[in-house]
């Protein structure tokens, strides 16, 4: 049982299966090629599903896990990183840019950095690929009802972090952001962006992110809830389960990759976690006067 973040006090209850779980460790390991019997920094507290990325990836390749120090300020990351030659860092995105732009030291024993949980912002990947010695970045997406990741991306020190851009020119190249780029599915797993008729979009068409695959969860413990966001698929997709509605806009470009523009919904992240605007309205209507 996994828990979302719960806006108003009440996460939402996520079921999901062994088989699920051990889908994601395969595809995952084979995504990111994480080194052998490294040493992981165990960053995420137990209660959030990134710590099952953190234990599951590294005890299954031989690895050791270093707990983090509290409070775990940058120069305590930078000395443990140093003490015990850590070689993985699985990172929240907003640390992750905190970390960057205090322009931290070389650090030999880095070989791979894994962010998630928010939108990865340019201006702190442009910092780091002037950063010596950090080792390689991946920048993963997905919602907990996708088992912790379903997209990835791996980001060359010179790349950036938005898919190639429409051409633009005069003021519409100032002012028109570049859309982030999700990367691909996992190994395993597919995506579909689909118009608000439930019908597949083509390349550059914005719509609604929908993900499926052997790592989707069962659905929710409120069977409501898993009937609004678990879905079945045409038939003629003949795809073996439902589809599960993220509430993302995107898009896909030539080369299938997944851009991200935003939410269809009110719905913001804050350090990672997720919180709905709208449940938080409800849940304060109904107090008391």
């Amino acid at each position: 049982m996994l828990f979302t973040s719960g806006s108003s006090g009440e996460p939402k209850g996520v079921v999901m299966n062994w088989g699920a779980y051990g889908q994601f460790l395969a595809s995952a390991q084979q995504a990111y090629q994480p080194p052998l019997a490294a040493r992981w920094l165990m960053f995420a507290n137990l209660s959030f599903d990134a710590s099952l990325e953190e234990i599951g990836l590294c005890l299954s390749h031989g690895g050791c896990l270093v707990e983090r120090p509290e409070p775990c300020d940058f120069a305590s990351l930078n000395a443990l990183i140093r003490r015990h030659g850590i070689n993985v860092l699985d990172l929240p995105t907003a640390y992750w840019h905190q970390w960057i732009e205090s322009h931290p030291a070389p650090q030999p024993s880095l070989a791979l950095t894994i962010i998630g949980g928010e939108a990865l912002c340019p201006e702190r990947l442009k910092t780091f690929s002037h950063l010596p010695g950090l080792g390689r970045l991946i920048n993963s997406y997905g919602p907990t009802e996708a088992c912790i990741v379903a997209c990835w991306e791996e980001l060359t020190p010179r790349e950036k972090p938005d898919c190639p851009p429409q051409p633009a020119t005069g003021d519409e190249a100032s002012l028109t952001p570049a859309p982030l780029c999700l990367g691909r599915p996992l190994p395993g797993m597919g995506a579909l962006v689909l118009n608000n008729q439930g019908q597949p979009l083509g390349p550059g068409q914005i719509g609604e992110l929908y993900l499926f695959g052997p790592q989707l969860a069962q659905g929710y413990l409120d069977q409501a809830q898993t009937r609004q966001r678990f879905v079945p698929p045409a038939p003629a997709w003949q795809l073996p389960g439902p589809l599960y509605a993220t509430g993302d806009l995107a898009a896909v470009t030539e080369d299938g990759r997944l851009e991200f523009f935003g939410r269809n919904d009110d719905e913001v992240k804050l350090d990672g976690q997720r919180i709905n605007l709208q449940a938080l309205t409800q849940a304060h209507l109904a107090e008391p006067t």
